[in-house]
């Protein structure tokens, strides 16, 4: 059986190469680091739970916030969303580009903080 690729592998690559792009300007805070994977299992379960159909994790280098947007097909996560408010600083929840898809974008502030705080 083929492995599902993951929103915290997806993650975890992306914060080991920004990580080496953004030093020695930025430094990776490991407890926020931490907490962004625990954020990215609880999306996991929530595409688990609601059939998302896919995800991309992408970070603004202007903002260092990391995106994450989740597309849905076979059920509407706007219920299951709802409680995990509290973990993100954005949350937009829209109807998808496709005919009966719902999309949910999610932000978390950055993993870095610049040199020498």
């Amino acid at each position: 059986m083929e492995k599902r690729i993951t929103c915290v592998d997806v993650t975890k690559e992306l914060l080991d190469e920004a990580s080496a792009r953004f030093q020695p300007l930025w430094v990776r805070n490991d407890q926020r680091a931490d907490y962004t994977l625990d954020a990215c299992r609880k999306l996991d379960d929530l595409c688990s739970a609601c059939d998302c159909e896919c995800f991309e994790v992408e970070i603004d280098e202007i903002t260092m916030e990391i995106r994450f947007m989740l597309t849905s097909t076979g059920f509407d996560f706007t219920q299951q969303a709802v409680g995990m408010l509290r973990l993100f600083s954005r949350i937009y929840i829209m109807p998808g580009k496709e005919d009966r898809t719902v999309d949910l974008t999610v932000w978390l502030p950055g993993v870095w903080e610049k040199e020498g705080r």
